[in-house]
């Protein structure tokens, strides 16, 4: 009987599971949609913008190998 239970799935196919099957209880939508490009850069940088720790390498993103933009 157990293994009728059982769930064989990708790690993104588990992903979709389970926030599928617990939106409701993190209030978001039961019918999740990939992100747009502009949609999934937003909140990175909303992240980065805040990351105090992060304020010498935002300072001078060139001395530690980055690009600014």
């Amino acid at each position: 009987m157990a293994a009728e239970r059982l769930y064989f799935s990708t790690l993104h196919g588990l992903g979709l599971r389970l926030m599928t099957e617990h939106a409701l209880a993190a209030n978001a939508s039961p019918k999740p949609h990939h992100l747009a490009d502009s949609e999934r850069d937003l909140p990175i940088r909303q992240a980065l913008a805040l990351a105090t720790a992060l304020g010498p390498i935002k300072a001078e993103p060139e001395r530690f190998d980055y690009e600014a933009n």
